[in-house]
């Protein structure tokens, strides 16, 4: 009997089925064998094996070697990043947030954690740099932290903390094609920290009411690298928000993150800049009030934050020195001028008092312009636990154009609108600070292990301060014990922030002291605790039960 000719027709469905389970088992397999970057993201109930540590620390101080002495490349950063997920597993993860405008270039970030990827009970801090593409230390510096975490997270108390206790995400260039071009701007000539909605124009007359739907509004029209910003630092809760208001109105948006990047609260952040030596603090603007500010509004709207920052300036003179003069202060202040720098600092002090002390300033005296946050005490504690950590930042011998113990607020500086310090306070209910690192933008690459070992310590103590120091909890439903995304305040500030729908979670800076913490959510009634926070900086823990509303 001859045998029956095989058909040439599709498979059978349970046969196809086994197929595609087998391929995609190959793949997984495959992928985890190369140390992809997904790999590490995925849900694990153990962790795995550390590697040698013997390889990984001869591995971290060859890398440390190159980054004290050569700035990398775009691509070699993306290697760099790669290769340190893989030889530093479990601790890292990559992911791209988005791309930058022109050159298309990753915008890499490193998430480092004892669960890579996961969503846990825990704050999440985050370090952005070169965001100016001519300020560009960050590029080596938030590398150097991140191989010192992986050649000592197993011996040293602090770099475990980091690990096990928290996550931290790196972004060593937020502004790869600055880069490349040597410039400030990116690609398309845009100041990417002038480029962020802001709350001195889009949130009057009342900032207490500052909304994400109303620093939103211009995401549109913003750069690729700032919507890249704006779509990974938006909490889920506020997100959530802005769809229940785009279903009735066509003026908001809600971008969505890249599927690849999970939405992250981040409980603080700084961001690595260079032209001065010091820490930077809410707010940036001036209140848009008063005389200049018609002007002012008139050149935000138009998207020129310069500008508007420029006639504010400008209005304040007592001889009036014309919107060209003040956007030529401005640059002059920031170091992004052909003019001298020195042509606006003040004068050296030149008295017989001690000021070798680096000490911060107990002074209540504030300079002109100065604007202060709802978390003003907060805020100045945060900056001077980094001046005081760098190693000459707070000594106003050296440090003499910031005698508050090298600190300052934004506005008391000079004005700043359309950043992205203050848009991450109010829209993304993130504390987060300007950290100017060099008094030069793109310092040698020989001076860059000095510049490592002036601010190792402070990079290393403003995120465990930040993010393990002050209140943390988990809010909960006191009838099913159910996780409540709840807003959370504490007395003495009107600043809110968020628990986390998955787990209830949520983690607030604050100085040490007592504080009255509240959790609302509609409803359930208000719950509040009474906790202190030690100033051994290792925390508190607020846990909150809700009662619903009968």
């Amino acid at each position: 009997m001859a045998s029956t000719p095989r058909s040439s027709g599709p498979l059978p469905a349970r046969l196809t089925l086994l197929v595609v389970l087998a391929a995609a088992c190959l793949q997984c397999s495959a992928a985890v064998a190369a140390g992809s970057d997904q790999a590490s993201s995925l849900p694990r109930r153990a962790l795995r094996a550390a590697p040698a540590q013997s390889n990984v620390t001869a591995n971290s101080r060859e890398w440390a070697d190159k980054l004290n002495s050569t700035y990398l490349s775009n691509a070699e950063l993306g290697w760099w990043m790669l290769e340190y997920v893989q030889r530093c597993a479990p601790l890292a993860r990559r992911f791209a947030i988005g791309s930058s405008a022109v050159d298309r270039q990753p915008l890499w970030v490193l998430e480092i954690s004892d669960n890579p990827g996961l969503q846990e009970a825990e704050p999440n801090f985050k370090y952005v740099a070169n965001m100016h593409g001519d300020e560009t230390s960050g590029r080596a510096l938030l590398p150097l932290l991140a191989e010192w975490l992986c050649e000592n997270y197993q011996t040293d108390e602090r770099a475990t903390r980091m690990v096990r206790d928290m996550h931290l995400f790196i972004m060593p260039t937020m502004n790869p094609d600055g880069f490349t071009r040597s410039q400030r701007y990116n690609a398309q000539r845009i100041d990417l920290n002038r480029n962020f909605s802001d709350p001195q124009f889009d949130c009057q007359p009342n900032l207490e009411n500052c909304t994400a739907a109303s620093l939103m509004r211009k995401y549109n029209s913003s750069a690729p690298e700032v919507q890249a910003i704006m779509r990974w630092s938006m909490p889920l809760n506020a997100r959530r928000l802005l769809r229940r208001r785009s279903a009735t109105s066509s003026a908001v948006s809600v971008p969505q993150p890249p599927r690849n990047v999970r939405q992250f609260h981040f409980t603080a952040a700084a961001n690595l800049h260079e032209g001065a030596v010091v820490a930077n603090y809410p707010f940036d603007g001036s209140p848009i009030t008063g005389r200049g500010a018609a002007a002012a509004a008139a050149a935000a709207s138009q998207g020129d934050m310069e500008a508007a920052a420029a006639a504010i300036v400008a209005a304040r003179q007592q001889q009036p020195i014309g919107v060209a003069a003040a956007v030529e202060q401005l640059r002059v202040a920031r170091g992004s001028s052909s003019a001298p720098r020195t042509t606006v600092r003040p004068a050296r002090p030149d008295v017989a008092s001690d000021t070798s002390s680096s000490s911060v300033s107990s002074s209540s005296a504030r300079p002109a312009g100065y604007h202060a946050s709802p978390d003003d005490a907060t805020f100045r504690f945060l900056a001077s636990t980094y001046a005081t950590k760098h190693t000459w930042m707070s000594n106003t011998t050296r440090n003499w154009e910031f005698p508050d113990g090298g600190i300052t607020n934004g506005a008391g500086w000079y004005d700043v609108y359309g950043g992205m310090q203050d848009w991450d306070y109010l829209a993304g209910s993130c504390m987060e600070l300007t950290l100017e690192l060099n008094e030069n933008k793109y310092p040698p690459a020989s001076e860059l292990l000095t510049i490592w070992g002036e601010n190792k310590e402070a990079l290393i103590a403003l995120p465990l301060t930040a993010a393990l120091g002050g209140i943390r909890g988990n809010v909960t439903s006191g009838s099913d014990g159910l996780p409540i995304p709840a807003t959370i305040t504490v007395d003495g500030s009107t600043w809110r922030t968020f628990a986390d729908s998955y787990l209830g979670f949520f983690a607030r800076p604050v100085k040490p002291g007592t504080y009255t913490v509240k959790a609302q959510y509609p409803g359930f009634k208000t719950a509040s605790v009474t906790v202190t926070v030690p100033e051994d900086l290792t925390g508190a823990v607020a846990n909150l039960v809700m009662s619903p509303v009968k």
